[in-house]
C-alpha cells in the first residue's frame, strides 16, 4: 500500500471544503426559495378561497344595499385573511372587521418569513371588488329559469369576484429591496337567495321543492319510525326537514334554531 503525500493530502482536503463552499452558495437560495414558494402558494390558495367566497356570497345577497361592497369585503378581509381564533374564538358574527387585528400576530404564522416579519404586512389593504359576469353558458340559465319559475322568483345575473394581495417579495435575492410581490384569484358565480327575506320567508320559498312536506304528519311520522326501526337510531331519517341555514348554530349568534328542521 502506497501512503499518499501530505501535501497532497493537505490539498485534496483543501480542494472538498472549497467544493462544499460553491455548493452551498449555489444550494442556499434554492433552499431559501423553495421555503417561500411553499407560503406564497399557501397565500394564494387562500385568496382563491376568499374570491369563492366573496362572489358566493355577492350572488346570494346580491344588494348592496342590505349588504353593501365595504362591509362584504371587510368581513372577508377578516374571515379569511385573519389567524382561525383571531376573531370571537373562531366563531362568525355579522360585524366581522379586520379593523380588530392589532398586529401581525393576528395572522396565520405561516405567512411570515424567516425573521418573523408578516409577509402580507396590512390585511386591510387586500383588494376585494365585484363586477357582474355573464356565465356564457346556456345550459346553466336554462337550468336556473325552470327552478326559479317553477317557485314563482326570478334570480340576478352573475358575479365575478377579484381578491388581490400585496406581499413583501422575499423570493428575489438580487435586490435589497425588491418591488411588491402581487398575487390574486377570482370567481365567478351565480345564484340567488330566492329573494326570500328571512328564515322563514327562505323555508317557504324552497317548500316546492320538497314535495314530501305535503304528506300529512302522521304518515312521516309513520314512516320515520319504520325506516328507524329498520335501520336503527342513528340513520333517523327527517323527511321534509328543510334547514335554511347552511352554517350550524354554534358558529352563530342569537337564534341557536337556525339549523334545526322548519
Amino acid at each position: 500500500m502506497t501512503p499518499r503525500h501530505p501535501r497532497i493530502a493537505h490539498r485534496q482536503r483543501g480542494q472538498s471544503t472549497t467544493e462544499f463552499l460553491v455548493a452551498l452558495i449555489a444550494m442556499v437560495p434554492i433552499f431559501l426559495a423553495v421555503n417561500y414558494l411553499g407560503r406564497y402558494a399557501d397565500m394564494q390558495q387562500r385568496a382563491t378561497q376568499a374570491s369563492r367566497y366573496a362572489a358566493f356570497q355577492r350572488a346570494l345577497e346580491p344588494s348592496t344595499a342590505r349588504l353593501s361592497d365595504a362591509v362584504l369585503a371587510d368581513q372577508t378581509r377578516a374571515r379569511l385573511f385573519l389567524a382561525p381564533k383571531a376573531l370571537n374564538g373562531g366563531a362568525i358574527r355579522s360585524d366581522d372587521t379586520v379593523a380588530s387585528a392589532k398586529d401581525a400576530k393576528q395572522l396565520p404564522a405561516f405567512w411570515r418569513d424567516l425573521g418573523g416579519e408578516a409577509l402580507l404586512n396590512n390585511p386591510s389593504k387586500v383588494t376585494v371588488g365585484w363586477t357582474t359576469h355573464d356565465l356564457n353558458s346556456k345550459g346553466m340559465n336554462t337550468g336556473l329559469d325552470k327552478v326559479t319559475e317553477f317557485m314563482g322568483k326570478d334570480y340576478a345575473p352573475g358575479h365575478r369576484a377579484q381578491v388581490e394581495l400585496t406581499l413583501l417579495n422575499r423570493l428575489s435575492q438580487a435586490e435589497a429591496k425588491p418591488a411588491d410581490l402581487k398575487i390574486g384569484a377570482a370567481t365567478a358565480a351565480a345564484g340567488d337567495m330566492m329573494g326570500s327575506g328571512g328564515t322563514d320567508e327562505t323555508v317557504a320559498t324552497v317548500s316546492p321543492l320538497v314535495p314530501v312536506r305535503f304528506i300529512p304528519s302522521p304518515v312521516r311520522t309513520a314512516v320515520s319510525l319504520v325506516v328507524s326501526l329498520l335501520e336503527g337510531s342513528s340513520h333517523k331519517p327527517e323527511f321534509g326537514c328543510i334547514k335554511a341555514n347552511v352554517v350550524a348554530s354554534h358558529r352563530l349568534e342569537g337564534d341557536t334554531q337556525r339549523d334545526s328542521c322548519r
